[in-house]
């Protein structure tokens, strides 16, 4: 039985093989002949195949180039409706370290996560792919709209009553900028009560910025001593946008503390000149 199906099988093959042969004898024949009857039609079916398919990818690239420009719309158009909120992150997130170097970490995912949570979730598939390929881009087109709203509105130009805490420590850091200091903004733990690092000709500043609503005690004065001995500091200084108590205006001079209001930024040097001479 087995060697049955054996021969039946290989005779099976062999009839196969006997079809593909006359199939092929057949269309060495026919087809020279049906080319040379029908030349033109086939030159045009060929034609027509290369203008299609010419067609077919033309829409292609349209297509994808105009995925990639709404990609850059919408993360522009975005970017534009919350810049005033860009612009105050990046001055609180972007800092320098001891040597000047700006430290990117925390805007890079400050930036990462608008791209996420504004622009994204807008998109088509195809215009999702594209954001992933061209998402160092797309992090260029959010940071040249802030430092363009940078340079045309600071976002700390000017006091506001609504500032957060965080945001009245970047104000009070670039206004020192402002007037010649290397000023950051620290990401420390604030157990020590230095919030703002500011240095400039060799002296080497620990400041404390107290956003308050009524008069500012001895407290103050006692963390921003303490936050000028852990930073090796030359002088320790309080800011504020409020008044102090005449008790902390003693402690301060009993420990050659500065108690400041922010407007006295803009003028640091001198005040530093008259307090080396007081």
């Amino acid at each position: 039985m087995a060697r049955r199906r054996r021969r039946s099988g290989a005779e099976g093959a062999g009839a196969a093989l006997l079809v593909l042969a006359v199939m092929a004898l057949v269309a060495s024949r026919s087809v020279p002949r049906y080319a040379a009857l029908h030349r033109t039609a086939l030159l045009d079916w060929f034609v027509a195949a290369l203008v299609g398919g010419a067609v077919i990818a033309t829409i292609a690239v349209v297509a994808r180039k105009r995925n990639r420009a709404r990609v850059y719309e919408r993360t522009a158009a975005a970017a534009a409706r919350h810049i005033g909120a860009l612009a105050r992150r990046k001055l609180q997130l972007v800092r320098r370290d001891p040597y000047g170097r700006e430290i990117l970490d925390d805007w890079t995912k400050e930036r990462q996560d608008f791209l996420d949570h504004q622009v994204a979730p807008g998109l088509t598939v195809h215009e999702s792919a594209v954001l992933r390929k061209v998402h160092d881009d797309l992090l260029c087109v959010i940071d040249r709209a802030v430092d363009a709203e940078n340079r045309r509105n600071p976002a700390y130009a000017a006091f506001s009553d609504d500032f957060s805490p965080a945001e009245f420590e970047a104000f009070c850091a670039h206004r020192l900028i402002g007037v010649g200091w290397n000023a950051r903004v620290t990401r420390q733990s604030r157990d020590q009560g230095v919030d703002v690092i500011a240095e400039k000709d060799g002296m080497r500043l620990a400041i404390q910025c107290k956003l308050y609503r009524g008069s500012i005690g001895n407290k103050a004065v006692q963390e921003i001593v303490a936050a000028r001995a852990h930073e090796g500091a030359d002088r320790g200084i309080a800011v504020s946008n409020s008044r102090y108590t005449a008790a902390a205006h003693q402690l301060a001079r009993t420990n050659a503390v500065l108690v400041l209001h922010y407007r006295d930024l803009d003028e640091i040097d001198a005040v530093l000149r008259r307090g080396a001479a007081g």
